[in-house]
């Protein structure tokens, strides 16, 4: 039986994965007066939800092995949980709080990102059976 993180591709994928992860921490856990400091406004912060959590749900997919349905299931459970427990952790950053319209954009960059992503995989997929 396959591991999710199957072959030795998809282990030296899961680095860039962890460290794409890792930057949407350092952007979610700064205090609001630091990130003014470097030009980021709340507003550009509410523009970038969408974008960031659609590149997450793309090196997630990219990351992990497996068959197609396994990868979007393990993705898109990953992804918003990780979505969900972030904006959660953030309101114990000074300046910053939880929102639910954020875990909205951030699940909305998910779903469109594994769209985009697995979408055009699927149809090949169809098309090569038929």
């Amino acid at each position: 039986m396959r591991s999710f993180v199957s072959a030795p591709s998809a282990l030296r994928r899961l680095p860039v994965a962890l460290l794409y992860l890792g930057g949407i921490l350092v952007l979610s856990w700064t205090p609001a007066r630091d990130l003014t400091r470097v030009g980021l406004s709340a507003h550009t912060l509410d523009l970038v939800h969408i974008p960031l959590f659609m590149g997450l749900s793309w090196v997630t997919l990219w990351a992990l092995g497996g068959p197609p349905r396994f990868r979007i299931l393990v993705a898109l459970a990953g992804c918003l949980a990780f979505a969900a427990v972030g904006e959660w952790l953030q309101s114990a950053v000074p300046g910053r709080i939880a929102s639910l319209a954020d875990f909205r954009a951030n699940a909305v960059g998910v779903l469109i990102g594994i769209a985009v992503w697995e979408g055009p995989q699927a149809l090949a997929r169809k098309w090569k059976r038929s």
